[in-house]
């Protein structure tokens, strides 16, 4: 998240994260990164760096409708973080338990503390995989894909119904969207973008009828390049709040897109043979559920903020088709 949350005392997270993680002596800075989340550098006395995560649980919607299926979610995600990086899988990056083993703990109702060690090193991009990394994330991706899943690992079905939020910003086409600054840029968006977005929205219900015959592997879910840190020649893959059971597409696509070269490469290191058609699924799908964020933050109250903002400019840059 890129605004700075309000309603969250950087006193009381302080005094949480001395009683649930015995860390003192903290100084806490803001970091205006990434989306669903809230980020802070906390280093201690002694110099030592982490990077406290703050979830929002408003903000987890594939985990179901309220709070506590989002915290049950986000539960079992970070658990299976642990549970991997324990498994000997060193490119996880999971969280450090607290001191009663938990990967996580509750912050009033609405939030989630969670601390992960502080890596030094460099993303790999913002989103796409540089050319040169893309066989080695297939190889990681590889890896993950064969290991045996937990019990803690979440089972996210292969369809969002999130994606009803476009249908519903469709019907609402007709009205001012004037609950905020870019309600009505935003609808100005939507209606140069309904043709584009139905035809989208009937591939990839076409394509997902065939998923569900698809192996289900662990998959992190968001492989992308601003979730893969190099530090020397050490590949991490970090952000492991959306892993699940799906197909190894959900991945994939993401990896290798369509080169059917790194297919092969997967292919010979897991023996699953790689979809196409469940390629092309998760690429509409990803799209589709950015829309779906984006239209339905806009088309609410909203204030102008740095979240909004990027929404606004994230919506514009989407390619439809």
């Amino acid at each position: 998240m890129r605004a700075r949350p309000a309603d969250i005392d950087p006193r009381a997270l302080k005094s949480e994260l001395k009683a649930g993680w015995r860390l003192s002596d903290l100084r806490l800075r803001h970091r205006p990164v990434g989306g669903g989340s809230h980020h802070w550098l906390a280093t201690d006395g002694a110099g030592t760096r982490r990077f406290v995560t703050v979830d929002d649980l408003d903000r987890k919607p594939w985990f179901g409708v309220g709070r506590q299926p989002a915290f049950d979610g986000l539960r079992g995600s970070y658990s299976t973080a642990l549970a991997l990086g324990r498994g000997g899988l060193e490119f996880v990056v999971p969280p450090e338990p607290d001191a009663s083993g938990a990967s996580l703990r509750r912050h009033g109702d609405r939030y989630t503390i969670a601390v992960f060690p502080f890596l030094d090193g460099r993303r790999l991009g913002r989103f796409a995989i540089p050319e040169s990394e893309r066989v080695r994330v297939v190889e990681l991706l590889a890896w993950l894909h064969r290991a045996k899943p937990s019990d803690s690992v979440p089972r996210r079905p292969t369809g969002n119904p999130q994606l009803a939020a476009i249908d519903v910003a469709l019907r609402e086409l007709q009205s001012h969207w004037d609950a905020g600054p870019y309600g009505e840029t935003a609808r100005t968006w939507l209606r140069r973008s309904a043709a584009a977005l139905a035809r989208m929205r009937a591939e990839h219900a076409r394509l997902l009828e065939g998923a569900g015959s698809r192996p289900r592997v662990v998959t992190h879910g968001e492989p992308h390049a601003g979730n893969l840190l190099l530090a020397g020649r050490e590949l991490s893959l970090v952000d492991w709040d959306t892993v699940a059971m799906a197909p190894p597409e959900r991945d994939l696509w993401l990896a290798a897109g369509d080169d059917a070269g790194l297919w092969r490469v997967y292919r010979d290191r897991t023996g699953h043979r790689v979809s196409p058609e469940a390629i092309r699924m998760y690429s509409l799908a990803w799209r589709l559920d950015d829309v779906a964020a984006f239209l339905g933050a806009l088309r609410v109250p909203h204030e102008r903020n740095g979240d909004t903002e990027h929404a606004v400019r994230a919506l514009h840059r989407i390619t439809l088709g």
